[in-house]
């Protein structure tokens, strides 16, 4: 993983509402290195219970990761990553603005706008 916490401090500095974050599965040590890196943002995560993981396997822990994902006020997805896509399509199909939505974590050696390539832009004809 790049340094997802550089793209997060940035969204939570330049938007002093943003209280909350949520983040899919990540190792335990990703989870806190984030953490660390948004102090005064509540960092969440969905855990599924032993009774929900045997009800919803993981494919069903994946798509409420997914519609948590969807919902949310702004998104950074990850390059050429499945998941992102179809929240970046679920997004845009529920009218969330393009600049709330198409945005991808870049890594350290991606540090300038060139370098870090953001999603392509589809709009959905009506």
């Amino acid at each position: 993983m790049g340094n997802p916490a550089c793209t997060c401090k940035v969204q939570a500095e330049t938007d002093p509402s943003l209280s909350r974050a949520f983040l899919p599965p990540l190792s335990i040590s990703d989870f806190e290195h984030l953490k660390e890196h948004l102090p005064g943002v509540q960092v969440l995560q969905f855990v599924p219970t032993h009774e929900q993981l045997h009800t919803f396997k993981d494919g069903g822990v994946a798509i409420i990761d997914q519609w948590i994902c969807a919902h949310a006020r702004y998104f950074i997805g990850t390059q050429e990553s499945t998941f992102s896509f179809r929240i970046h399509e679920e997004r845009e199909i529920l009218g969330f603005k393009t600049e709330m939505t198409l945005n991808r974590l870049c890594g350290d050696e991606q540090r300038t706008a060139e370098a870090c390539e953001q999603p392509g832009r589809w709009t959905i004809v009506q």
